[in-house]
């Protein structure tokens, strides 16, 4: 026969509270907040988006105002900031939904290196 005492307890429903009696402030977040993060962070990711578009087509074309030679690696530095800024709002949500520290050090890397390729 089992013992009452060991079996396991039911997890209780509801919000639950920490030792201090307060209500547990860590409750897991919404979808739709995530989504919002990604929403606000392709909002402010549009403007340097578009430059940095600008930026690979004009050095993969070589042309802007006035047609020269082209130039790839500009053309690839533009590329890869645009990787860099249409990843980063995704890996803010995930961090976000997650409450990771760790999941904020590639954001953080991700628009520091945007500015980087930007400046």
């Amino acid at each position: 026969m089992s013992d009452p005492a060991s079996a396991p307890t039911p997890r209780p429903r509801g919000p639950t509270t920490s030792v201090d009696g307060c209500p547990d402030s860590r409750r897991p977040r919404r979808w739709w907040q995530a989504f919002l993060v990604i929403l606000v962070g392709y909002a402010l990711a549009a403007v340097p988006a578009f430059v940095l578009l600008m930026i690979a087509a004009f050095g993969f074309s070589g042309c802007f105002i006035e047609c020269t030679q082209p130039d790839p690696l500009q053309g690839w530095v533009g590329v890869a900031g645009l990787a860099l800024v249409l990843s980063a709002p995704i890996i803010a949500g995930v961090a976000f939904m997650k409450r990771r520290g760790m999941f904020w050090i590639p954001v953080a890397v991700l628009l520091a290196g945007s500015l980087f390729v930007l400046l």
